[in-house]
């Protein structure tokens, strides 16, 4: 008898290195499932703009944190009982300012004019819960668990766990106080309220609270929208930067370095996020005083342009900081890396500037041909009649981050993703 032993092929049991399109259409269910539900505002920030604005993750966790936050204040600093403390984060997420005629403090406009603002009530994430939740279910949570048992994919986890965390906080307090119906009341308007509401409401511990909450949620909202900012522009720059030196040994030595576990820390950078994102903070900080003194809107469409040249301009000043201090530290400026790169944020800020103007000519061409279409983007204010073409900017701004992220997202994935170190086990197969 013949003892020759048949080598087997390697069984794929272990599993297979994860693609860009397998992590891209795994997290693109968990950003939609997010961004269709209707939880009122985010961090403060009207309800009308909540399906653009969700696509940043950063902005739900940030209104996750702002809705813990409350609670945990309201609960034991506050001493109020878990019922009213669910009670006043509800009525704060979908009571509309205007027709409060006890609020004396008013939300800052960041994304939105003077016009009236449809906001989303109580009952509207009332509605249809059951079919959100099989939804969930069936679309959701599959590729929640694909995502989570991958390895070598640690920024796509935290991603998808962000907008999983901001659906479950918001579905979980309205199922709540759907459910305790002995201590909450909700209108047919979808206004909530519980015994001792009308008397809570005039008191002034409650103006400073909510005073306190609106400043909370207007800096979370502000960090969130500069580091998605900050990040999607480092990641149009690296594009940009293979594109151009994708021939030269510059790219090379920088595929060199990249951690396939963790692409992009290696690539954009932690610190260089941090430094970018606190000095865009603090132009934030500075151009919005300047315009409430000047009484101006900082919903100006004017605001994204006078953003991003200051980005561009932190990203050269940054550079040519590195630049420096490469020279100094090598005594020859070819040896610095980054010098080849310093062009980068110009070319990318002109870009994404051109690009915006062009996009801002397309929709507001768009929506003068067709108001109803202009209203169905949310680039226009539902109010008026069907000739009325008020141009909406927070909603255009709202749409421009949306249109952005999702260029930004495809083109990081396709072009700089790397697979390698990364693992897709092979049972989460049984989810497609």
């Amino acid at each position: 008898m013949n003892n020759t032993t048949i080598s087997q092929p390697d069984s794929p049991a272990a599993g297979v290195p994860v693609s860009w399109q397998t992590i891209f259409w795994t997290l693109v269910p968990l950003a939609i499932n997010s961004m269709a539900q209707p939880g009122g505002r985010i961090c403060g920030l009207p309800s009308r703009y909540r399906t653009y604005l969700r696509c940043s993750p950063l902005l739900c966790a940030a209104d996750a944190l702002s809705v813990v936050s409350q609670l945990a204040v309201l609960y034991w600093y506050r001493k109020r009982s878990f019922s009213e403390a669910i009670g006043i984060v509800l009525h704060e997420r979908f009571e509309p300012d205007k027709g409060d005629e006890h609020s004396e403090v008013q939300r800052p406009a960041i994304l939105h004019d003077d016009a009236d603002e449809e906001t989303e009530t109580l009952n509207s994430l009332e509605t249809m819960t059951w079919l959100r939740w099989l939804w969930f279910i069936l679309g959701t949570l599959p590729p929640a668990i694909k995502l989570m048992s991958m390895s070598g994919v640690p920024w796509e986890q935290a991603w998808g766990m962000m907008f999983l965390t901001s659906w479950i906080i918001n579905e979980s307090l309205t199922i709540y106080a759907a459910t305790n119906h002995t201590f909450f009341t909700i209108s047919p308007g979808g206004r909530i309220s519980w015994p001792g509401f009308e008397q809570m409401r005039i008191s002034s511990r409650y103006r400073k609270f909510r005073a306190r909450v609106i400043a909370l949620q207007y800096w979370l909202a502000v960090a969130a929208l500069v580091v998605h900012v900050v990040i999607l522009n480092s990641a149009f720059r690296v594009v940009f930067r293979k594109w151009r030196y994708s021939s030269s040994l510059f790219w090379s030595d920088i595929s060199s370095e990249i951690h396939p576990s963790n692409p992009l820390s290696s690539i954009i950078g932690i610190c260089p996020v941090i430094e970018k994102s606190m000095c865009m903070i603090g132009f934030v900080a500075i151009l919005s005083f300047i315009l409430r003194e000047l009484g101006c809107s900082r919903s100006s469409t004017w605001f994204f342009l006078i953003l991003d040249y200051c980005l561009a301009v932190v990203n050269v000043v940054m550079n040519i900081m590195r630049c420096n201090w490469c020279t100094y530290s090598y005594h020859y400026w070819s040896d610095c890396r980054t010098c080849n790169f310093v062009h980068s944020s110009q070319y990318v800020s002109g870009f994404t500037s051109a690009g915006y103007v062009g996009i801002f000519t397309l929709v507001y061409c768009l929506s003068s041909w067709s108001v109803r279409l202009g209203k169905n983007l949310l680039v226009i204010f539902p109010g008026g009649n069907e000739s009325s073409s008020n141009l909406d900017h927070g909603g255009f701004l709202s749409l421009l981050l949306f249109l952005a992220t999702i260029l930004g997202t495809i083109l990081w994935y396709a072009y700089i993703y790397d697979s390698d170190g990364t693992v897709n086990p092979s049972w989460t197969g049984i989810f497609g």
